[in-house]
């Protein structure tokens, strides 16, 4: 019942502190996680005001109108005959060519393909092969100056971005994340195989026809793979690398992308068509080198790696998703962008146009030359994008251009989720904390209660004067004190009625002895019996040998046995012993029968018993423990038996027999007293007298008896250990 309590008790407290921790916690939590938002929005608008001002503050408005005038390529194929290159703008329909020793640059077109991705020439056919990367029609461009009309030959059902052409098989390659093989006759394409993970945006391919590799260009990672035309496997061959100009190394990581691909059979080099360069590419190491070949002016080359280059590294330092330059047109219409650190698959072209009409905050910017930062907005191409754009003026201090910074939602959802994980552990970890306080707070309540409990089932149990020491509460304190003088109290009341009690008993106990004392060797009590004495020794320092002997007309009967050490009862056994061995030897004559009786009434009590029959001049022993017999004769000497052998004697004349439990060397001393007396003539020693006897063994009482037969007198005598209440040493019978 008392448990219950305790358990109710802890329970109403538990649940009254409990939800007011959880409500703690979550109040808390919710108050971290908006400081924690609003830290992470703060340091995003910060970043972007940052970054977009530095882009701001080093490119010259006065000249970044020039950059404008770039044209950019991108897919690439080469004519292994004529050693002519060909590459596609990246925002017109035209195919320009070019001989690779260098030359004017001549256009094709327009093709009509507004997408137009990769190229690849068929050799034997003199045609040029690109794939609408939005439809994933196939088409085929004449290469002859002058109009090269597409013709669409048919669709190739997936987003085509590669393509290479395998001159031997007369079948097309191109790719998305898997390798796809194209009739060039039909236009159909079928899937090879998954190029692998690590090759997740393919922009260029370009085939070996003599030793029948595919190569490809990873335009996110800027890196050269090789590609199994039967699996559709890529194996990297390496990141596209630089000579450094300053250190000579050749493990300068090429900045700039490369969106095309090429291959030279004779030269056994790829040619690929970069943001601004068209780059030398050895097939085996991926070093580049710049081609001779170039198409882009290299005033405007110059300038636009002066802006880009920094542009870069800042957006790589700062982990931004774009960082760019832009214009508006068309009264503010259209965006066109201009520089753009992104040179990946991302990568915006210069003077490319974005469909969207411009935001406020671009607008905003443009037209009142601040700097303003935008809310997460979605955008169609984009997806979510947090922004800051910041005006570029000129000399006049008019708008040219605004520097852009855009974070992806992604970035900060990780922020948050980060944010959200350390709320959620700050949370747990005050729950812990509360749970912790509110079951310690619990337990100050609940265990003085416990402990007074345990105390009154003390006190309840016996267990008086029992203190319990409570410190808090304070109210606690005083009512354990007030426990602890009721315990004291009934402690003093208790032991006084033990003490008189105690009294009370010893006097009960006195009598008692008294009484059953006053019964010893009372031969009146039993009228029909032919003994003629029983009694059994009682000695304080011996009180633990239950000796006891019964005389009868034709026998004697001693024992030895083991007694409580407690007086009172030691007493009553041994009445006990004197009247039960008395009435077994009345009833059974055989002594098998007595034997066997013996043994169950007394299966541990009894150490040893004899049984003298005079007449006989026959000793019948009984023993459990190791006792020994001494046989003597009148000249004093000594034979040993054991009575665990040996259970039967036959008292000779002129012999004495000591039955004695006593270590071996007390007896080999007893018998050399005996000895030596018997050859004493002073002594006064004789084997005939008992006395003698008596003054060697009175100080092994309780642990030796004596038959003697007297052939002189013809008496046979019997001795015990002394009593010392009455002084008894035996009783004689006579024949």
């Amino acid at each position: 019942m008392s448990s219950r309590i305790n358990l109710r008790v802890s329970t109403v407290i538990f649940l009254i502190l409990l939800p007011s921790l959880i409500l703690i916690s979550l109040s808390t939590g919710k108050l971290v996680y908006s400081n924690l938002n609003k830290r992470i929005l703060d340091g995003f608008d910060r970043k972007l005001y940052s970054v977009s001002t530095a882009v701001a503050s080093f490119i010259d408005g006065n000249n970044h109108k020039d950059l404008l005038k770039i044209k950019q390529t991108r897919g690439m194929a080469y004519n292994q005959k004529l050693g002519l290159i060909y590459a596609n703008y990246a925002l017109e329909d035209y195919v320009i060519k070019i001989r690779q020793r260098g030359g004017n640059i001549r256009t094709v077109g327009p093709h009509g393909v507004q997408f137009s991705g990769d190229l690849a020439y068929d050799d034997q056919a003199g045609v040029l092969y690109t794939v609408d990367e939005v439809s994933g029609e196939l088409v085929s461009i004449n290469p002859r100056d002058g109009d090269g009309q597409g013709v669409v030959i048919g669709e190739t059902g997936y987003e085509c971005y590669g393509l290479a052409y395998d001159s031997d098989h007369r079948v097309l390659y191109s790719n998305n994340e898997n390798l796809i093989k194209i009739d060039p006759k039909t236009g159909v394409g079928e899937v090879i195989g998954y190029l692998g993970d690590e090759f997740s945006a393919v922009r260029g391919l370009a085939f070996d026809n003599k030793n029948r590799r595919l190569y490809g260009i990873d335009t996110h990672s800027n890196q050269l793979l090789k590609i199994n035309i039967h699996t559709g496997a890529g194996k990297l061959i390496g990141n596209l690398r630089q000579k450094d100009e300053i250190t000579g190394q050749e493990n300068r990581p090429l900045k700039f992308g490369v969106f095309g691909l090429a291959y030279d059979e004779n030269k056994k080099k790829l040619y690929g068509s970069g943001t601004l360069d068209w780059i030398e590419i050895d097939p085996e190491t991926a070093l580049t080198k710049p081609m001779a070949v170039q198409i882009i002016p290299e005033k405007e080359k110059i300038l636009y790696k002066r802006y880009a280059d920094p542009m870069i590294r800042i957006m790589e330092k700062r982990d931004l998703t774009y960082l760019y330059t832009c214009v508006l047109r068309d009264r503010a219409r259209r965006l066109s962008y201009v520089l753009d650190a992104t040179q990946n698959e991302f990568h915006g072209w210069v003077g490319w146009t974005d469909p969207d009409e411009p935001d406020e905050n671009t607008k905003n910017s443009w037209f009142q030359g601040k700097v303003f930062i935008s809310d997460i907005q979605p955008w169609e191409e984009w997806g979510l994008l947090k922004s800051a754009y910041i005006p570029i003026f000129d000399d006049n201090d008019d708008v040219v251009a605004i520097a852009g910074a855009d974070v992806d939602i992604s970035i900060i959802k990780e922020k948050r989720g980060k944010a959200l994980l350390k709320v959620f552990l700050i949370g747990t970890g005050l729950l812990a904390v509360g749970i912790f306080v509110s079951m310690r707070i619990t337990q100050q309540i609940v265990k003085p209660l416990r402990e007074l409990k345990e105390m009154a089932l003390s006190v309840a149990g016996g267990k008086y004067g029992h203190k319990v020491n409570i410190n808090t509460p304070f109210e606690m304190e005083i009512l354990s004190g007030t426990f602890n003088e009721m315990s004291e109290a009934l402690e003093m009341i208790i032991t006084e009625l033990s003490e008189s009690n105690l009294q009370l008993e010893h006097r009960r106990r006195d009598q008692e002895l008294r009484r059953l004392m006053a019964r010893r060797i009372d031969s009146k009590k039993y009228p029909d019996s032919n003994r003629i004495a029983h009694g059994y020794a009682f000695a304080p320092s011996y009180s633990y040998h239950a000796i006891g002997w019964v005389i009868r007309e034709d026998e004697f009967i001693l024992w030895n046995g083991k007694s409580p050490e407690e007086s009172m009862e030691s007493v009553k056994l041994k009445d006990d012993m004197a009247n039960i061995i008395e009435w077994l030897a009345d009833r059974y004559s055989n002594w098998d029968e007595f034997n066997a009786e013996l043994k169950k009434i007394f299966p541990d009590n009894l150490y040893y018993l004899c049984r003298f029959y005079p007449e006989k001049n026959m000793i019948k022993t009984f023993s459990r423990k190791p006792t020994k017999a001494i046989v003597i004769n009148k000249l004093g000497e000594t034979e040993i038996i054991d009575l665990q052998e040996r259970e039967t004697f036959l008292l000779e004349e002129n012999h004495a027999v000591i039955i004695a439990s006593l270590p071996y060397d007390d007896l080999l001393t007893l018998m050399l007293e005996i000895k030596k007396k018997a050859e004493n003539p002073d002594s006064g020693f004789s084997v005939t007298c008992a006395d003698g006897y008596f003054s060697i063994l009175k100080d092994l009482l309780g642990k030796t008896s004596i038959f003697q037969k007297d052939l002189n007198s013809g008496i046979f005598c019997a001795m015990t250990a002394s009593d010392p209440i009455t002084g008894d040493r035996g009783v004689p019978l006579e024949r």
